[in-house]
């Protein structure tokens, strides 16, 4: 199964500047995608951003037994190490960490790994339910254990991935109310829906239909 999915990036106001605070990539040649969302001061967000997403690239590409959650560990450790390695290299390092949320396809399994404040959510047969059992928490991967899980996905199934202030109980009932009226929404038309709160600021949002 592969995926294309609409990405939605948002840079964040900090003052006059308009900054990163989120950023999503999708791996070259490989039904996977990464979100991470920077926990830190906001001079760091760029910085610790491309490392991290940098570091689970690598890691993802490096030998492997073939297994895509094999692949996926692979991808959070060297990305925690790269991220580990940055911070240790700062004068001010205090609150410095990211979160990070991967999906990836294996045939018609859907693989998620979540470490830190991120969610993804699946709507099929007029349900919308988070992809993860827990809550997941808020911090970054340096501080938290992943949350992990393999979800068996059909045609026509849709797929939410992003930070988890975006799903907020107005917004999934928003959006359980737009799938429900059409079942053939855009995606992009979706995605707007989560981030039309005049709240939201620099959000990283995933959205497909498989």
């Amino acid at each position: 199964m592969q995926f294309s999915p609409h990405l939605l990036v948002q840079r964040a106001r900090v003052g006059s500047a308009a900054l990163r605070h989120q950023d999503v990539r999708v791996l070259e040649g490989e039904p996977v995608l990464v979100i991470a969302l920077a926990l830190s001061p906001p001079r760091l967000w760029g910085y610790l951003l491309d490392s991290t997403l940098d570091g689970f690239a690598e890691g993802y590409a490096r030998q492997h037994d073939g297994k895509v959650s094999t692949r996926i560990y692979t991808g959070l450790r060297v990305a925690q190490t790269t991220l580990r390695e940055r911070i240790d290299g700062m004068l001010d390092r205090r609150g410095a960490d990211v979160a990070l949320l991967a999906l990836a396809c294996e045939g018609n399994v859907l693989h998620v790994l979540v470490a830190g404040a991120l969610s993804a959510y699946v709507y099929r047969q007029r349900t919308l339910r988070r992809l993860h059992a827990n809550e997941p928490a808020r911090d970054g991967m340096l501080k938290v254990e992943p949350l992990w899980c393999a979800e068996p996905v059909d045609t026509g199934d849709l797929v939410f991935a992003g930070p988890s202030a975006l799903f907020r109980e107005p917004n999934l009932e928003r959006l359980r109310r737009a799938c429900q009226e059409d079942r053939e929404q855009e995606p992009r038309k979706l995605a707007a829906l989560l981030t039309s709160d005049d709240e939201v600021s620099g959000s990283a949002l995933a959205v497909f239909r498989v």
